[in-house]
Order: C-alpha cells, then structure tokens, then sequence
C-alpha cells in the first residue's frame, strides 16, 4: 500500500453552475480542518501520466485536498502463475481477459483489509473501469464506509468483443452505481445513461495550467494542426485525415501519440515527413501546442462506439481549452464533445465522417483568420470557467458531501 500525505490548499472562491458541468453547490470554503483520508482501491491508479491515471492525480495528489492511501486489489492467486502470462502471450490472450473480467476476486484479501483498518480511510474510491472496482465496493461494504466511483468511460462495452460478457459487466456497472454512496459522472451523457443516480454529480475532466495566448496571423506558409493522444481507436480517422491532409501543401497534421497498430513503413515515413512526433511532456509539450495554429480532438463516428463517445468526454478537449490555440473538434453530433464545444460556443466542430470533408472544412478555417481569433478568444473564455480551480473545488465539495456523519465524529465544522 502506498500512501501519498497532503496538506491543506489555497481556498477557491466560486465554481461554475450546472451548464459548466459540475452539480454542486456554488461556493468552496476554507478547508482549515483534517484532511479526508480517502483509500484508492482501483485498477485506474493516480499516476502522473495520461489519461484517467493522470486525472486521479491531479483531483487526488496535485490539489494536497486529501490525505490518500493507494491499495493494490487483490487478484485470484491463478491469475499471478507463471502458467497463467505464458497463456496470456498466447493466441488464448481474449479468452484469458474475458475469464479475468468475469472471474476477478471481489472478496478482498486478509492483508487487504488489515491495510484498509489501518489507514482508517473516511471513504473508499474507484474508478468503473477494470474489475477492481467490485471489489472496492466489497471493501467499502465490510467496513460500513461511503463509496465513491468515477465513471470515466462506459467500460462494460470496452470489456469484451462478446455480447455475453459486456451485457454481465454492464449488470455489475448498474450495481456499483447503485452502491456507491456518490457517482461523479465524467459527462451529462455518462450520467444520462447511468439512469441519473439520486448521489450523482457531473464533473468535467479536471486540466492542466492555462497558457497565454498568442497572436494569430495567415503569414506562415502551413497551417500547423496538432493532436495529442490515441492512435488506437481513433487511428483510422487520424490517418484518413493526415493522408487527405497531405494533398495539400497548406495544412500540416502533427501527431504524438503511439501508432503500434499502424504498418512500420507507413509510421516511419511519417517520422521523416515531421508528421508523426515523439513523445513529450511538461514544458517541451506545452512549448509545441503554442507553437501550433490549431488543436484537433476526434471522437470516433463507428456505430459500435456510439455510447462511449455519448458517455464519456475527451480530457484533451478541457486540456485544450487551457492552451491559448483555436480548438477543432471532430466527431459525430451526438458525441459529447461536440454537443458540449457547441453549447458553448468554444471550438470549431466537424461532424461529417468523411475525412475528405473534413479536411475541406479545416482548410476553410485555415485560411479564415477572424474566426481563427474568434475560436482562440471563444476557448480562452471557456477556460476561465473550466479551470483546474474550479473543477477541484467541485470535486471536493462533492466528496465532502458524503462524508457528512463520519467528519462530524472527527469534529469537522464543515460536516
């Protein structure tokens, strides 16, 4: 078990309203008392990395809001034999994930629960992403302690490419939500389709520092568009859009991000080209999104993904708003992103999956600069609202809320 201690943070003065998607109660208050322990119990584990890792980190670690434990859960001892990887490495590999999903431990272990009593943690909390999550609610059960769970993706339908195994992870999904004594939903989809649980609250993914902005000119010979993050799922659009992209000596797409499924021949002439970037982080990262005229966000358009990319919501695109660059959002209309960048006003949104069309309309706005300026000052003002302050003030007035009784044994004013 690994334990992170914090200490009290700068207080925030006001958070946004519900249309800025946190559903909580509109001022945070001095926090001059004992910290919440809170045991991270969950396969998604605050890391200063990317993703719902880097998240956790910032809302659990960054904030020094919380006095956090990190538990590893506990898995069935078959699934640590040396038997059990090699079958893992072989053409066995989806079966072996789905018996994992479906015969993950949810009784926590002996030594578990010893390092659970002593931390004596105020609430348990986890991510619905991973089997590990049951177990935390088996956890939270033992010890009559609020639960708290994160949905930041709709995982049931990234479980398993069988039909089975989603719809009895979704059973269990349902069931944590109903337990959990709160649900922060990363969007007002993931809360829709939750069935809006009476303890829930919508919190957008929390960002990084803001940028300054910069000055926008059609002087450069190429429009520079940037994109930070999966190649995976959204590769084949990526790809679409760089090679239609390429028959234009206007626009040049920068990528960073790992491309394992894309051909090694294909990736490396993208290398050469400029096109495909390495990975970087902190200053050289920010340092490249100012260089850029525009950051691109995609939210895929195939079928089989249509409730993810209504539940879940892209931290690059909140990131982004940080960045002081005009954003383009490209997905379907019914995505959250798009739904959000336009009920906001904040982003330039393409909603055709024709990545032909697509790369039309960028070229347009390429060649557009008051809409460029438009987009920059338009996201610069979103940014203002959804800020890290903001956004953490929220989530530690929701996690406060449900610690009502126990903080009050522990002479909290605020309980």
């Amino acid at each position: 078990m690994a334990r992170t201690p914090t200490h009290p943070s700068a207080t925030g003065e006001l958070i946004a309203n519900t249309k800025c998607g946190v559903h909580v109660e509109s001022e945070c208050e001095p926090c001059n008392v004992r910290l919440p322990r809170i045991m991270v119990l969950s396969d998604v584990q605050p890391k200063d990395s990317s993703g719902g890792e880097l998240l956790l980190f910032r809302h659990l670690v960054d904030s020094k809001d919380f006095d956090i434990a990190v538990a590893e859960p506990s898995l069935p001892t078959v699934f640590t034999t040396r038997m059990w990887r090699r079958l893992r490495r072989s053409r066995f590999f989806d079966l072996c994930k789905d018996v994992e999903v479906l015969c993950a431990s949810t009784q926590p272990t002996v030594r578990l629960l010893r390092q659970v009593q002593a931390f004596e943690p105020d609430a348990i909390l986890t991510v619905a992403h991973g089997p590990a999550f049951e177990q935390a609610g088996e956890v939270a059960r033992h010890f009559g302690i609020p639960l708290v769970t994160i949905f930041h993706d709709w995982w049931p339908d990234m479980a398993s490419p069988r039909l089975a195994v989603r719809r009895m992870m979704e059973r269990r999904f349902h069931k944590i939500a109903a337990q959990s004594q709160l649900c922060i939903c990363v969007s007002e989809g993931m809360l829709t389709e939750l069935g809006s649980p009476e303890k829930a609250v919508v919190i957008l993914p929390i960002p990084g520092r803001p940028l300054p902005l910069r000055a926008i000119s059609l002087e450069q010979s190429q429009f520079r568009l940037g994109y930070a993050g999966n190649l995976c799922e959204y590769g084949p659009m990526v790809r679409q859009l760089v090679d239609q992209c390429e028959t234009t000596s206007s626009i040049k797409i920068e990528l960073r991000g790992t491309a394992a499924d894309w051909p090694e021949t294909y990736a490396e002439k993208l290398i050469k080209q400029g096109v495909l970037l390495p990975h970087v982080r902190g200053n050289a990262f920010e340092q490249w999104q100012q260089s850029l005229n525009a950051l691109l966000c995609v939210m895929s358009f195939e079928p089989r993904m249509s409730r993810r990319m209504r539940t879940s919501f892209p931290s690059k695109l909140i990131d982004g708003l940080q960045s002081g660059r005009p954003l383009i959002v490209w997905g379907p209309p019914e995505c959250s992103a798009v739904k959000w960048a336009r009920e906001h006003g904040c982003c330039l949104t393409i909603t055709t999956p024709s990545a032909k069309n697509a790369a039309s309309e960028i070229l347009t706005f390429s060649r557009d600069l008051e809409r460029q300026i438009r987009m920059r000052d338009a996201a610069a003002t979103a940014a203002a609202v959804v800020n890290t302050e903001m956004i953490q003030c929220g989530f530690r007035r929701a996690i406060r809320s449900v610690l009502g009784s126990r903080q009050q044994q522990h002479g909290d004013p605020e309980a």
